[in-house]
């Protein structure tokens, strides 16, 4: 009887019915918890939680410095033959708009930003701005990636790109 609730459970997850799903592996554990099948219960609730607590939206940041021997501009096909010392600041932001069994979209923004100490001219600064969308069509899912990128050189405009990239995925099982 703790074997076919546990494995009842395991169907409505696989369903994304998450509250039945929890319903009986807590059935399953009540029965015995010292079980083998109530710890792996146990496992598949906790599982279960984080997925609950995960928060639509996620910050990074970062700073550090870096010495480069030969500052270069490779898209400029510039070459100082110098060194410097330059600081770095990096922030990443993301924040799903819409998440459902079948959909999702999603809005970011990066921001990248390094300062030379003598050669300010190669100070360079990017902002990413990006759009994604997917949405699951049984076996495939289908996205789309848009992109707008603005890079500063020296605190001129350097270079804008915007980028559309759609996509098509095939899952073969539940795991690839």
């Amino acid at each position: 009887h703790q074997l076919a609730l546990f494995n009842i459970g395991k169907a409505h997850a696989q369903m994304k019915n998450q509250e039945k799903a929890e319903e009986n592996w807590n059935a399953a554990i009540k029965i015995d918890p010292t079980t083998e099948i109530a710890k792996w219960a146990q496992a598949l609730l906790k599982v279960q939680s984080i997925e609950k607590s995960k928060k639509p939206w996620g910050l990074t940041f970062g700073a550090g410095f870096q010495y480069d021997d030969n500052i270069t501009v490779d898209e400029r096909n510039l070459t100082t033959n110098q060194g410097d010392f330059s600081y770095i600041a990096e922030f990443s932001g993301a924040y799903k708009i819409l998440q459902a069994t079948k959909y999702e979209l999603e809005a970011g923004y990066d921001f990248y930003q390094n300062i030379h100490d003598n050669l300010s001219a190669f100070d360079l600064q990017t902002h990413i701005f990006s759009l994604n969308g997917s949405y699951d069509w049984g076996k495939l899912n289908f996205g789309i990636f848009n992109i707008y990128n603005r890079i500063n050189l020296g605190n001129i405009g350097f270079l804008e790109t915007y980028s559309t990239s759609p996509s098509v995925g095939l899952a073969v099982n539940d795991i690839w």
